[in-house]
């Protein structure tokens, strides 16, 4: 038995209410050639991440907003362990081995049994990467220790919290280390309005300017997608079938959407009682189509 697979699986229809309604949108979905975040297509508006305010030669100021792409929200209330702080658009895989087949068996009484896979090299060229599996209960025993002749704990002074207070959890030490990321951020903008002040009174050169600006962004947008937004708490006391043990699901994600074509389609998953309707649907697919037997719940 494999540990891992060559292949990542993507099932889609788990918020339809019939099986046929999961057949018609994985058949929209191939001929489309297009996977994507379904938040995408229900949100309203945009925040954006980024902005500063510039003002023209008449004496007029401009907002200038900036959103990511791809598009990534951020919910500074929201607690970092509840992976709710940033929502990604993104799409979902699960790295489960086909053999013996009945390993998708709690993966598809989560998600339904219509699923489609693709090769994982396929998908790490379009950015897959696995997430950052982190259990909320978990000890963070990291000290800064003095070499005196005493035993010392820099931190252990209870006056003056540290990221690396004593008994704080894995989740308590993220969601302390998301109000230092944000109050960081805040500064930052503050140097960013600056940046773009000096450089309208002429005191710095656009070189300058930009080499700021750039600076001051580059933390959040960076960090925020591909350091929080592979970030996945989990509940390591959970049963491996809970619905909230997304441990077990090995995911992998792409931020955006995923594009294809047929032949980049390794395989098509679905009840076998579907099996001869999609061979009639997609004459054109030529990969396997894999049958899940059991009733996916």
């Amino acid at each position: 038995m494999s540990y891992v697979s060559s292949e990542l699986t993507h099932f889609v229809g788990r918020g339809e209410s019939s099986d046929d309604a999961r057949l018609d949108l994985l058949v929209r979905i191939l001929r489309e050639g297009l996977l994507l975040d379904g938040r995408s297509l229900r949100r309203q508006s945009r925040s954006p991440m980024m902005y500063f305010d510039a003002v023209d030669n008449k004496g007029g100021s401009r907002r200038h907003n900036y959103y990511p792409e791809p598009y990534y929200e951020t919910f500074s209330d929201a607690p970092v362990d509840t992976n709710e702080f940033v929502r990604p658009d993104m799409v979902c895989f699960c790295d489960i081995p086909f053999e013996p087949i009945d390993q998708f068996r709690i993966h598809s009484s989560k998600y339904g049994r219509f699923g489609v896979s693709f090769r994982r090299d396929f998908l790490v060229s379009q950015g897959a990467n696995p997430v950052f599996y982190l259990a909320q209960s978990a000890a963070t025993p990291l000290r800064l220790v003095g070499d005196g002749g005493e035993y010392t704990d820099f931190y252990d002074d209870p006056d003056i919290p540290s990221l690396l207070t004593k008994e704080r959890t894995r989740g308590e030490f993220f969601n302390e280390l998301k109000t230092r990321v944000l109050t960081a951020i805040d500064l930052f903008r503050d140097k960013n309005q600056t940046a773009v002040e000096s450089y309208q009174r002429g005191e710095s050169d656009v070189d300058e300017y930009k080499r700021r600006i750039f600076q001051t962004v580059d933390l959040p947008v960076a960090l925020f997608p591909y350091v929080f937004g592979y970030t996945k708490f989990f509940d390591s006391t959970l049963p491996e079938d809970h619905a909230d043990n997304f441990y077990m699901e090995r995911e992998w994600r792409v931020l955006g959407t995923v594009k294809f074509d047929l032949t980049q389609v390794s395989r098509i998953l679905c009840p076998p009682e579907y099996v001869g309707r999609v061979h009639a649907a997609m004459p054109e697919f030529s990969g396997h189509i894999t049958p899940l037997a059991w009733n996916g719940g």
